[in-house]
């Protein structure tokens, strides 16, 4: 399984509004997190190896 999820906003953080931060916040943490709950009974379940990594790209914010 793969849990990867990400948004850019292409706003420098300087010029972000609450509501774009609210955003990306709620799509890199919560969703991720949701996902893995979800899988985590059917992952135990198979007896298979769970590995964990994590999973970035860069281009992701605008500099200051």
């Amino acid at each position: 399984m793969v849990n990867k999820d990400g948004i850019s906003s292409g706003t420098s953080v300087e010029e972000m509004e609450l509501e774009e931060w609210e955003a990306v916040v709620e799509t890199i943490l919560d969703r991720v997190m949701h996902g893995t709950k979800a899988a985590l009974p059917y992952l135990k379940a198979s007896k298979d190896v769970i590995t964990g990594a994590n999973i970035s790209i860069d281009g992701g914010w605008t500099a200051l």
